[in-house]
């Protein structure tokens, strides 16, 4: 069929394409990479050829390796370091050039591939409704089925990054809080200073911050929970829940009773919270690595439901 040959034909190219664009990005963050490093070089090289100068044209330095007879010995050794750093320099500066040429021709002949993605995408949907009911659609639908289930996971786990970042937000902001409510404790307790209204409106913050990072942080234990299977931290995760619920319980006594053991609670809500920030830091690399894997099997399991399609 001639549909399905056009098919075909844009299927390489949109291939092609995409091939093109993940070379792009490697060669775009080589190009960040060379281009620090040309620029650190050019430096060395300027400071080495100084030294040299200085030697050549006379001055402090020149006159005190003359008086020890080892100007010469010291010129040959500076003229050396500044002709390393100029091959350097140049050597560096060439690379950056042929990378910039490299994607110079790569985005020109990704210029002459714009648009085909959408035809593609437009032929593939065509293709796949003339599937339906047919013996091919059973493979299909299975693949699909896993694609969706992919793409959710993938999202759920994208999500729960964002909320641990968020969390490590939560428990610096109330830290900060935390410190500046057991300064005025302590300068109650050794000083005899009048800081009680002023430590009671600083773990009032703390309490509200709190108040505001449970829910989140029990919603990102759920996803963590669903996210990482067969990762042991169901336990864990509990605990940062008990943590958590410390924290906030610790400032709901009365005044009379903070008073007199404000500075241990504080500390002890201090260290709770830097258990709560350890576990998710442990966490968030694990969800960054699940979803880097998951991004991959979706990208393959996308490549096998086209070439089905097509195929078909």
């Amino acid at each position: 069929m001639a549909q399905d040959a056009q098919l075909k034909d844009i299927h390489v190219k949109v291939v092609r394409k995409r091939m093109l664009s993940a070379e792009l990005l490697t060669l775009q963050a080589k190009k960040k990479e060379l281009d620090a490093k040309v620029k650190e070089l050019a430096e060395r090289k300027q400071a080495e050829q100084k030294d040299v100068d200085r030697l050549e044209k006379g001055g402090i330095t020149s006159f005190f390796y003359g008086i020890v007879g080892k100007k010469e010995e010291k010129l040959e050794k500076e003229r050396a370091e500044a002709l390393e750093a100029l091959q350097q320099c140049e050597e560096a500066f060439l690379e950056l050039e042929g990378v910039n040429r490299s994607i110079e021709l790569k985005e020109v002949e990704l210029a002459t591939l714009e648009g085909y993605e959408e035809k593609f995408e437009k032929l593939l949907q065509g293709k796949r409704r003339l599937l339906e009911n047919t013996v091919s659609e059973v493979e299909i639908l299975e693949v699909e089925k896993e694609l969706a289930l992919q793409k959710e996971q993938c999202a759920l786990l994208t999500e729960a990054g964002k909320q641990g970042e968020q969390i490590l937000e939560y428990v610096g902001k109330i830290r900060e809080i935390l410190d500046e409510a057991e300064k005025c404790a302590i300068a109650e307790s050794s000083q005899g200073m009048s800081l009680g209204i002023r430590k009671s409106e600083l773990l009032s913050q703390a309490q509200k911050q709190v108040a505001t990072m449970q829910p989140l942080l029990k919603d990102f234990g759920a996803k963590v929970e669903i996210g990482l299977k067969g990762v042991q931290i169901r336990d864990n995760l509990s605990v940062v829940y008990e943590f958590g619920n410390g924290i906030y319980t610790s400032f709901i006594a009365s005044e009379s009773v903070m008073s007199v053991v404000a500075i241990e609670r504080i500390r002890t809500a201090k260290g709770s919270l830097m258990l709560l920030r350890e576990q998710v830091q442990d966490i968030l690399p694990m969800i960054m690595a699940e979803k880097e894997s998951n991004a991959k099997k979706v990208e393959l399991l996308e490549e096998r439901l086209e070439n089905l399609i097509i195929e078909a």
